[in-house]
Protein backbone atom coordinates (compact mmCIF):
# COMPACT_ATOMS: atom_id res chain seq x y z
CA UNK A 1 0.00 0.00 0.00
CA UNK A 2 3.14 2.66 0.73
CA UNK A 3 4.59 1.37 -2.84
CA UNK A 4 1.18 2.67 -4.36
CA UNK A 5 0.80 6.05 -2.17
CA UNK A 6 4.57 6.89 -3.45
CA UNK A 7 4.18 5.79 -6.96
CA UNK A 8 0.45 8.07 -7.15
CA UNK A 9 2.15 11.13 -5.17
CA UNK A 10 4.92 10.72 -7.83
CA UNK A 11 2.86 10.54 -10.65
CA UNK A 12 0.71 13.66 -8.62
CA UNK A 13 3.81 15.75 -8.75
CA UNK A 14 4.36 15.41 -12.25
CA UNK A 15 1.02 15.96 -13.05
CA UNK A 16 1.03 19.47 -10.62
CA UNK A 17 4.76 20.34 -12.78
CA UNK A 18 2.51 19.54 -16.15
CA UNK A 19 -0.07 21.77 -14.54
CA UNK A 20 2.16 25.12 -13.88
CA UNK A 21 3.76 24.86 -17.22
CA UNK A 22 0.52 24.30 -19.18
CA UNK A 23 -0.46 27.69 -16.82
CA UNK A 24 2.96 29.38 -17.70
CA UNK A 25 2.30 28.54 -21.27
CA UNK A 26 -1.75 29.72 -21.25
CA UNK A 27 -0.22 33.17 -19.65
CA UNK A 28 2.50 33.80 -21.98
CA UNK A 29 0.10 32.91 -25.01
CA UNK A 30 -2.95 35.40 -23.68
CA UNK A 31 -0.28 38.43 -23.16
CA UNK A 32 0.92 37.81 -26.58
CA UNK A 33 -2.98 38.17 -27.28
CA UNK A 34 -2.73 41.15 -25.48
CA UNK A 35 0.11 42.82 -27.29
CA UNK A 36 -1.53 41.70 -30.72
CA UNK A 37 -5.32 44.34 -29.58
CA UNK A 38 -2.91 47.01 -28.33
CA UNK A 39 -1.33 46.74 -31.70
CA UNK A 40 -3.73 46.88 -33.43
CA UNK A 41 -5.40 49.55 -31.54
CA UNK A 42 -2.10 51.57 -32.24
CA UNK A 43 -2.54 51.24 -36.23
CA UNK A 44 -6.42 52.56 -35.44
CA UNK A 45 -5.34 55.11 -34.03
CA UNK A 46 -2.59 56.08 -36.51
CA UNK A 47 -4.95 55.59 -39.45
CA UNK A 48 -7.39 57.79 -37.37
CA UNK A 49 -5.03 60.62 -37.11
CA UNK A 50 -4.30 59.84 -40.40
CA UNK A 51 -7.41 60.74 -41.69
CA UNK A 52 -7.67 63.91 -39.52
CA UNK A 53 -4.19 65.08 -40.94
CA UNK A 54 -5.46 64.41 -44.45
CA UNK A 55 -8.72 66.56 -43.63
CA UNK A 56 -6.87 69.29 -42.00
CA UNK A 57 -4.75 69.24 -45.15
CA UNK A 58 -7.11 70.04 -47.55
CA UNK A 59 -8.79 72.34 -45.84
CA UNK A 60 -5.27 74.24 -45.60
CA UNK A 61 -4.61 73.27 -49.15
CA UNK A 62 -1.81 71.20 -48.23
CA UNK A 63 -1.62 68.72 -51.22
CA UNK A 64 1.78 67.24 -50.34
CA UNK A 65 0.45 66.74 -46.03
CA UNK A 66 -2.90 65.47 -47.26
CA UNK A 67 -0.67 63.04 -49.24
CA UNK A 68 1.24 62.05 -46.67
CA UNK A 69 -1.87 61.41 -44.41
CA UNK A 70 -2.86 58.94 -47.24
CA UNK A 71 -0.02 57.00 -47.69
CA UNK A 72 0.22 56.73 -43.61
CA UNK A 73 -3.78 55.95 -43.10
CA UNK A 74 -3.31 53.18 -45.73
CA UNK A 75 0.18 51.48 -44.45
CA UNK A 76 -1.90 51.24 -40.55
CA UNK A 77 -4.66 49.93 -42.43
CA UNK A 78 -2.05 47.51 -43.98
CA UNK A 79 -0.48 46.66 -40.61
CA UNK A 80 -3.88 46.15 -38.95
CA UNK A 81 -4.86 43.83 -42.10
CA UNK A 82 -2.23 41.80 -40.82
CA UNK A 83 -2.51 41.96 -37.21
CA UNK A 84 -6.13 40.76 -37.04
CA UNK A 85 -5.71 37.01 -38.76
CA UNK A 86 -2.76 37.17 -35.55
CA UNK A 87 -5.19 37.74 -33.31
CA UNK A 88 -7.39 35.02 -34.30
CA UNK A 89 -4.62 32.69 -34.07
CA UNK A 90 -3.84 33.66 -30.74
CA UNK A 91 -6.95 33.79 -29.34
CA UNK A 92 -8.01 30.34 -30.84
CA UNK A 93 -4.30 28.55 -29.02
CA UNK A 94 -5.53 30.80 -25.86
CA UNK A 95 -8.81 29.34 -25.99
CA UNK A 96 -7.76 25.56 -26.60
CA UNK A 97 -4.47 25.79 -24.38
CA UNK A 98 -6.87 26.72 -21.43
CA UNK A 99 -8.93 23.64 -21.96
CA UNK A 100 -5.81 21.93 -21.58
CA UNK A 101 -4.98 23.47 -18.62
CA UNK A 102 -8.76 23.17 -17.16
CA UNK A 103 -8.42 18.94 -17.80
CA UNK A 104 -5.01 19.11 -16.46
CA UNK A 105 -6.45 21.13 -13.07
CA UNK A 106 -9.19 18.87 -12.96
CA UNK A 107 -6.88 15.49 -13.32
CA UNK A 108 -4.85 16.79 -10.80
CA UNK A 109 -7.41 17.24 -8.13
CA UNK A 110 -8.98 14.15 -8.73
CA UNK A 111 -5.49 11.99 -8.29
CA UNK A 112 -4.87 14.26 -4.98
CA UNK A 113 -8.39 13.33 -3.60
CA UNK A 114 -7.75 10.08 -4.27
CA UNK A 115 -3.71 10.40 -2.67
CA UNK A 116 -5.50 11.65 0.33
CA UNK A 117 -7.95 8.89 0.43
CA UNK A 118 -4.55 6.42 0.35
CA UNK A 119 -2.88 8.24 3.01
CA UNK A 120 -5.78 7.88 4.83
CA UNK A 121 -6.10 3.96 4.37
CA UNK A 122 -2.62 3.90 4.91
CA UNK A 123 -3.10 5.96 8.11
CA UNK A 124 -6.49 3.42 9.38
CA UNK A 125 -4.25 0.33 8.40
CA UNK A 126 -1.47 1.49 10.62
CA UNK A 127 -3.16 2.59 13.63
CA UNK A 128 -4.83 -0.94 13.20
CA UNK A 129 -1.63 -2.06 13.24
CA UNK A 130 -0.20 -0.50 16.17
CA UNK A 131 -3.85 -1.61 17.73
CA UNK A 132 -3.61 -5.13 17.15
CA UNK A 133 -0.25 -4.99 18.42
CA UNK A 134 -0.95 -3.15 22.12
CA UNK A 135 -3.66 -5.91 22.04
CA UNK A 136 -1.35 -8.98 21.75
CA UNK A 137 0.99 -7.41 24.24
CA UNK A 138 -1.85 -7.03 26.69
CA UNK A 139 -3.02 -10.46 26.27
CA UNK A 140 0.34 -12.07 26.27
CA UNK A 141 0.99 -10.25 29.67
CA UNK A 142 -2.43 -11.37 30.93
CA UNK A 143 -1.78 -14.90 29.76
CA UNK A 144 1.37 -15.17 31.56
CA UNK A 145 0.37 -13.49 34.59
CA UNK A 146 -2.55 -16.38 35.16
CA UNK A 147 -0.06 -18.62 33.73
CA UNK A 148 2.28 -17.21 36.48
CA UNK A 149 -1.19 -17.38 39.27
CA UNK A 150 -2.14 -21.16 37.90
CA UNK A 151 1.39 -22.35 37.99
CA UNK A 152 2.73 -23.65 42.07
CA UNK A 153 5.82 -21.97 42.90
CA UNK A 154 8.90 -23.35 43.30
Amino acid sequence: MREKLKAIRSVLRVHELMEEMREAELLRVVVEAREVERAIALQREIAQSASNGWRNALLDDDNLTASVSVVRQKLAHGREARLIPMLSETERRSDELRVRYIDSSRWTERVSRLTRKIEDEVKAAEEKRLQRETDERYLSRRRWAQSKLASPER
